[in-house]
């Protein structure tokens, strides 16, 4: 199985204060609704009547569809283990009076445990260590491991919450969903081994139920998400334009800096800084007679290497270089300065645009998305009063994320602990 990505580029400082799995945690319910169901959608029917040529309950256990299509987890018979057997009646959740297994909630267990491996090689590269499922993420302690733990019993409860609704609503598969179905079911299993699969106990008619769940919720979500309408005008008129006032211009650079092995910035000596002015006197006499920037550095790579690029800012921005907006703001537009000496390198700036109001844009954008998060979460919350979700305890706490259905950092003691240790129920949500 592929999932452990590995990222090959020049290493640079990236924000330890927030890891992935933190800012995971902290997302907003349709947020987590798209990432989940991303691959659902790219490859369900949308263009059926999703209430009609509904199936039965025992074909979509089954898979086994109308037109006489195969029963896809007769494809992973030869895999059967004692594990898979007890995870099709190892109880996980009780959702009203609902029984939710452990066949199901691997899906979910397997998303996560991807995701985290993605970001454990990401993490553990960029910081030279080896430690991201164990680190710490937030002031109370919680490592990765938990926080992937608690996001996948929460998709799992959420999205059998919204399945549920769907069949209420009349909502129901069709045969074409369940064609789909029995190849996303089928994609899912080509990505482990037969050891990974034995290690987890994951089978074809538990990841069927999940799929089959979150095809049904996004039906019944786009719905939900097409009867929120958001007031842009309001929006607009709740936003001041003078607060995103932005400029935009263009510029070429070389700095005066270089970088040591630890990453940190070395200043160049006066020697070399009196050689580039020089070579950006040469390109600041080029630009005056008309040679755009992209030229110049194409004209001059012999001489150095040159960056052209287009910075925006807000006009009122404290982050900008003091140096690079003082001379910008004295640009009309379409001008061109001199060289100017900025914190880092020197410039040559050109001004495209005095009034641009993509940052105004920008802010309209993320507050509509901002007011369609909001009202989306307040309907599932609206939803989700009428459900009481209760935690198989034992089960959650004795398992360890990452060693699940990840056999490169796994043990068959492991998931043993799951399976022996399943018992009481006490965490109840929704009382």
């Amino acid at each position: 199985m592929s999932l452990h990505i590995f990222i090959k580029a020049k290493k640079t400082k990236v924000d330890r204060e927030k890891p992935v799995a933190q800012r995971l945690s902290g997302l907003p319910l349709l947020f987590l609704f798209l990432s989940l169901l991303s691959t659902v959608l790219l490859t369900s029917c949308t263009g059926s009547d999703s209430k009609n040529e509904a199936y039965t309950d025992s074909d979509l256990v089954t898979g086994e569809a109308a037109d006489g299509s195969p029963d896809v987890s007769a494809a992973f018979d030869d895999i059967l283990t004692e594990q898979e057997e007890k995870n099709a009646s190892l109880l996980v959740m009780t959702i009203n009076n609902d029984a939710v297994y452990a066949d199901e909630a691997l899906y979910y267990i397997a998303y996560y445990e991807e995701y985290g491996q993605s970001a454990a090689d990401y993490y553990n590269y960029y910081n030279d260590t080896n430690d991201y499922w164990d680190a710490k993420q937030d002031e109370e302690g919680h490592t990765a491991r938990d926080i992937y733990k608690v996001n996948a019993y929460t998709s799992l409860y959420y999205y059998n919450v919204l399945s549920a609704e769907a069949k209420k609503a009349g909502y129901a598969l069709t045969a074409e969903d369940e064609i789909k179905i029995d190849s996303m079911t089928e994609d899912f299993f080509e990505k482990y081994t037969a050891d990974e699969l034995s290690l987890s106990g994951m089978n074809a008619a538990g990841i069927r139920k999940a799929l089959e769940k979150l095809l049904l919720a996004s039906k019944y979500s786009n719905d939900l998400l097409d009867d929120i309408t958001i007031d842009e005008a309001f929006v607009r008129e709740s936003i001041d334009p003078s607060d995103y006032a932005q400029i935009e211009t263009k510029y070429l650079y070389l700095p005066t800096q270089t970088f040591d092995e630890e990453e940190e910035a070395v200043e160049l000596t006066d020697e070399e800084k009196e050689a580039l002015l020089a070579i950006m006197k040469d390109a600041l006499t080029l630009a005056q007679n008309g040679t755009s920037f992209d030229d110049i550095k194409t004209a001059m790579e012999a001489d150095a290497d040159f960056t052209v690029n287009t910075k925006y800012y807000l006009v009122s921005s404290p982050d900008a270089d003091e140096a690079y907006q003082n001379a910008a703001e004295q640009l009309n537009e379409g001008e061109i300065s001199g060289i100017i000496t900025g914190n880092t390198g020197y410039y040559i700036i050109k001004m495209i645009d005095r009034t641009s109001e993509s940052a105004y844009e920008e802010a309209v954008a993320q507050a509509i998305e901002t007011a369609q998060t909001d009202a989306f979460d307040a309907a599932y919350a609206a939803i989700a009063a009428n459900y009481t979700m209760t935690l198989q305890q034992d089960y959650w706490d004795n398992l360890t994320m990452g060693t699940v259905t990840i056999l490169s950092d796994s043990t068959d003691e492991d998931q043993d602990s799951v399976i022996s240790n399943a018992g009481d129920t006490t965490v109840v949500v929704g009382e």
